[in-house]
């Protein structure tokens, strides 16, 4: 989720966020970070968890990605 932010921004954000964005995924790389798609027990409970904090007002409706990061955290670090 993370990654398909900064992702989102580099395609679609303003001109800083761009270069921002740009910065971060190019410094990634560099470091040896290879992106992948780590949920380990799928993207539909993941999805369930994040409305779930957004229902319950712990993170705002508009930060949806934002709910998906701390989901995928709690589920990774258990």
């Amino acid at each position: 989720t993370v990654i398909q932010e900064v992702t989102d921004l580099y395609d679609s954000g303003n001109s800083i966020q761009q270069g921002l964005a740009e910065k971060v995924l190019k410094c990634l790389l560099d470091w040896g970070f290879q992106p992948v798609n780590y949920v380990p027990v799928g993207h539909g409970i993941v999805e369930q968890i994040g409305r779930k904090l957004r229902e319950r007002k712990l993170i705002p409706d508009f930060e949806e990605n934002d709910s998906f990061v701390v989901a995928e955290a709690a589920l990774i670090l258990g």
